[in-house]
């Protein structure tokens, strides 16, 4: 358990000098991941000099301890460009896939349900994948997961609450997905849908609850209520985080971030791409999932909009809340 809790305290400490080194090294840094087997480790990528760029940064001396630089020969910022390139050829191919920025690998992958088949569109166009990209054939692209209090974690219609959030004015309510239905019941009362935004980035939607509910900062994970108190934004998080969820249909579950830079066709990259490591293939998300919460402890990562092949999940990150004008309701 002590060890357990010293990583998950390292976990948000490197995501924080993660998200540092993304704006202030841009031109030599590779990107930052977690590693649990066969010893703890945070791994930091470097084109070049790392050890002597991490000279500068103040860090704990358990995460100093935990540090492993890696020699890499692309940088984070020219992937995301490598990313936006490939996105560009398949799309002139006329072919649906997604894809995901792997920082482990500093690599590009492109996921398609039929690789001959974008390949040979690839051929006829003369469109040409970026060389830090490779193609990978899935058996299923991403898809949305529809299927006295008022907080996170509870069944609502056919899909499941996210946060406690409040607006500028203080009114407060609760988030889900932005493609689940706008009527939302929860015990049979109807809540009131104030706002949403399905489209681009943004999966994302919130609702009022009557005035005989109070609003609490509480998630369910399927046998406590947990206090939400912090979120944390996307470019603080990192690929080999464990992370936990709850949904109505699955329940509660963890897996590890696959990536931080995954994108959905004609949605973007901004999406969190999670993956079960428990070894029982058991489903991170199926039809009524959607707009769960994604957690580690009790910060706020973002909430479930799409499955992958059941044993991933895919997840909204918590700034994309804030970028609506909303913020955890902590009261």
């Amino acid at each position: 358990m002590d060890e357990a809790k010293r990583r998950l305290g390292l976990q948000a400490e490197a995501g924080e000098l993660g998200g540092t080194l993304t704006s202030d090294e841009a031109s030599t840094f590779g990107g930052l991941w977690i590693v649990h087997t066969p010893q703890y480790a945070v791994k930091v990528a470097f084109t070049g000099n790392g050890e002597t760029v991490l000279e500068g940064y103040d860090m704990s001396e358990a995460l100093a301890d935990a540090i492993d630089v890696v020699a890499v020969d692309t940088t984070l910022e020219a992937l995301l460009t490598a990313q936006s390139d490939a996105r560009s050829a398949v799309a002139s191919a006329g072919i649906v896939a997604e894809s995901g920025v792997m920082v482990r690998e500093n690599m590009v992958s492109v996921f398609t349900l039929d690789k001959a088949a974008l390949e040979r569109a690839l051929d006829s166009t003369g469109a040409v994948l970026p060389t830090k990209s490779r193609v990978k054939e899935v058996s299923a692209l991403s898809a949305p997961t529809h299927d006295s209090e008022l907080h996170g974690g509870e069944h609502i219609t056919r899909c499941t609450s996210g946060f406690a959030v409040k607006n500028s004015s203080g009114t407060q309510g609760i988030t889900t997905a932005g493609h689940c239905d706008e009527v939302q019941r929860r015990s049979g009362t109807t809540l009131t849908h104030v706002e949403e935004w399905d489209g681009g980035s943004y999966d994302l939607q919130w609702h009022t609850g009557p005035s005989n509910k109070t609003i609490r900062n509480l998630v369910y994970d399927g046998t406590n209520h947990r206090y939400i108190n912090s979120g944390r934004a996307r470019r603080n998080q990192s690929e080999g985080d464990y992370v936990c969820k709850y949904g109505m249909t699955t329940g509660y579950d963890c897996g590890e971030i696959e990536s931080t830079r995954y994108e959905i066709t004609g949605r973007g990259n901004t999406w969190v791409l999670v993956r079960n490591v428990d070894g029982d293939d058991s489903d991170l998300a199926e039809g009524g999932d959607s707009g769960g919460p994604f957690f580690d402890g009790n910060v706020a990562l973002g909430i479930l909009t799409h499955g992958v092949d059941e044993t991933k999940a895919i997840y909204m990150p918590f700034d994309l809340i804030e970028d609506k004008g909303l913020s955890l309701d902590t009261d």
